[in-house]
């Protein structure tokens, strides 16, 4: 009964998912054993109560059609800004698989160019012990890397801006506003590019949506676990 108790109280007072109340239970359940050489399995009520709880579905942010995207990121924009610069974020956070923290935390001296396209370094946000920096290519091939380059010259040849963010707040014109985008404008890019490409759920597109978008394409492409662990900056292959 205290358990039972215990468990309730997780689940009504804390709000903790189910997957929450399992790691509990097996944390429990190994102290118990090697303390008091006893099992929660032989408590069948509280497996039943847990097993009751498994009713949350976790939401996870939808995945965009990889050709769809793709076709967003090189539409031309007839020098409309709002979407260029909203192109360049779906170009790199595609491309490089990156959270929402580490997309805003990109720098432009990050950015360097080359005949095969942009590379692009930087360190992932969490998950690794290692913190070692990672390099990602947006690929020339496909116009990709010339999409991205038509944006970042704009922020360098209309605001004079070399180094530090490259997120400028965008007109439906061909000119950027000195004016760096926020959190809340940034996270939202999923989102109206959604709602552009007429997809159902358009709020279903968070940020996570482009780090999905890019894991499934990596998969699909016959990457193994171990790549997509090492380029991602998973902890493990779970996740995979």
């Amino acid at each position: 009964d205290i358990l039972i108790d215990f468990f309730k109280h997780l689940r009504l007072v804390k709000k903790a998912a189910s997957s929450s109340m399992w790691t509990n239970y097996s944390y429990l359940n190994s102290v118990l054993k090697r303390k008091y050489n006893f099992q929660l399995q032989s408590l069948p009520r509280l497996k039943m109560l847990l097993q009751g709880y498994e009713t949350d579905v976790k939401k996870k942010a939808a995945i965009f059609d990889e050709g769809i995207l793709k076709f967003f990121m090189v539409e031309p924009m007839e020098n409309n800004t709002y979407w260029e610069v909203r192109q360049a974020i779906a170009i790199v956070a595609f491309f490089g698989g990156l959270r929402f923290v580490e997309c805003v935390d990109l720098k432009m001296e990050m950015f360097s160019w080359g005949s095969a396209g942009c590379t692009i370094t930087h360190t992932r946000a969490k998950q690794r012990s290692d913190k070692m920096s990672t390099k990602f290519l947006v690929p020339e091939a496909g116009g990709f890397a010339s999409k991205l380059a038509t944006y970042i010259n704009r922020v360098k040849d209309q605001l004079e801006i070399f180094q530090g963010k490259p997120w400028y707040t965008g007109r439906k014109s061909s000119l950027l506003m000195k004016q760096a985008m926020g959190k809340n404008m940034i996270s939202k890019v999923p989102f109206d590019i959604a709602r552009r490409l007429a997809l159902q759920a358009p709020e279903k597109h968070t940020f996570h949506s482009f780090r999905r978008t890019s894991a499934t394409s990596v998969a699909d492409g016959g990457a193994s676990t171990e790549q997509m662990v090492d380029f991602f900056g998973w902890r493990n292959g779970s996740v995979c």
